[in-house]
């Protein structure tokens, strides 16, 4: 009778302990949205490179994706190749005799004195460039980055020895024995017939003035290929346009035409980008070699 009582008290615990583990799972079974504390950081989803990771699994990802052991063992970008020195400007590049470019006008520059006094520079920008480093001597310079032929003949520029006079004033106080000519850039948008009829006037008028000086006039400066796809306005095919039409005014005046763009051009007729940076002006360096390019 007691091994009877024996078996059934055994076999009782033994079910009392099977149910106590399972309800302990159920209890431990952790709740829907609660966060589970763990011993063990989480795979990340995107691997951070500064985190190694298993020999193992490194090597089941691909090559663009395995991260290293460090930062500093990432490859460094290699540097840019330095590009080719430039071939500078010639100041002997030029067209045909009687085509843009050519430097016949140079003869009438003959009686112009050694330190450029009797010499008048009338521009833009570009001018009040060639003022500061194309060492003009003592030419007179009326210019401003904004001068065009619509403001020119009221205009007080802030640049040259006439700074403080207007246009008129200049010419009528001195002879000048050379008159360059160079606008049309700040312009283009108002229309070549506007623009040319306007740019007649100021010819007639500095002729007028001045009848013993040779008035030269100068063909706009190109810009880059890059600035001039960019803009609908301000483009070699625009540029070009206009020049073609200050050059008829120069054969319909009896004026010198003078294109510096044949040193300053790559050969695909846009400025070189190498001689610039912001794809309108040369750098300063290459104003000098205008300098010796018109006078030399």
């Amino acid at each position: 009778m007691h091994k009877y009582w024996y078996t059934i008290l055994l076999s009782f615990s033994l079910f009392i302990a099977a149910a106590a583990a399972m309800i302990g799972g159920v209890l431990m079974k952790p709740e829907a949205g609660k966060t589970v504390k763990q011993d063990f950081a989480a795979s990340a989803a995107v691997r951070d490179p500064a985190f190694p990771v298993s020999a193992a699994l490194s090597s089941t990802l691909p090559e663009t994706l395995r991260p290293s052991d460090s930062l500093k063992a990432l490859p460094l970008p290699a540097p840019p190749e330095s590009p080719p020195s430039p071939s500078e400007p010639s100041k002997t590049s030029g067209n045909a005799p009687g085509e843009p470019g050519s430097d016949g006008w140079k003869k009438e520059l003959g009686a112009v004195s050694p330190d450029l006094t009797d010499v008048l520079f009338i521009g833009d920008s570009r001018t009040v460039g060639l003022s500061e480093y194309g060492d003009l001597g003592n030419a007179d310079v009326f210019a401003d980055s904004g001068m065009s032929v619509f403001n020119l003949l009221d205009s007080k520029p802030k640049k040259g020895a006439g700074s403080d006079k207007t246009l008129n004033q200049l010419l009528e106080e001195k002879n000048y024995k050379a008159v360059f000519l160079m606008l049309g850039i700040n312009e283009l948008g108002y229309g070549n017939q506007n623009i040319l009829k306007q740019y007649r006037t100021v010819v007639s008028y500095i002729k007028e003035k001045q009848p013993e000086a040779v008035l030269i006039l100068e063909a706009n400066l190109h810009v880059t290929k890059t600035k001039s796809d960019r803009s609908p306005i301000y483009n070699n095919e625009n540029i070009n346009a206009l020049n073609q039409g200050i050059k008829q005014i120069a054969a319909e005046e009896n004026c010198p035409y003078m294109d510096v763009n044949v040193i300053f051009d790559d050969e695909s007729g846009n400025l070189n980008e190498t001689y610039t940076t912001d794809g309108s002006h040369v750098l300063g360096k290459y104003y000098a070699l205008w300098t010796e390019w018109i006078f030399d």
